[in-house]
């Protein structure tokens, strides 16, 4: 599960507005870590790409479904409405039993 750390992400998003800043900080940095920084950095936007292809491959199926939905529906002459069913209605957790057996108020 990733954690999201929005002081840190907001850090960032004002370091990546400002390309002199971001200079800045990596002049601070030895030719070793700047390596490293670009590593990292080239795999996670190769990791966000894949992830954003594989929810757009999702999107495409997701709608294909649906259209394959509707056209079955269409051709049996069924509406979305006939399709909805009243929610049950829900209930309430039971009361808890006193000690002696008598239900408690």
């Amino acid at each position: 599960m990733k954690q999201d750390f929005p002081e840190d992400k907001e850090v960032l998003a004002k370091l990546v507005r400002n390309k002199n800043v971001i200079r800045a900080q990596l002049r601070r940095l030895t030719i070793s870590d700047i390596e490293k920084f670009l590593e990292v950095a080239e795999e996670v936007h190769v990791e966000k790409q894949v992830e954003e292809e594989q929810k757009a491959e999702e999107e495409v199926k997701r709608q294909e479904r649906l259209a394959e939905l509707k056209q079955i529906m269409a051709e049996h002459g069924i509406t979305p409405d006939e399709l909805k069913t009243e929610a049950k209605p829900k209930r309430g957790r039971p009361r808890k039993k006193a000690e002696n057996g008598e239900t408690a108020s």
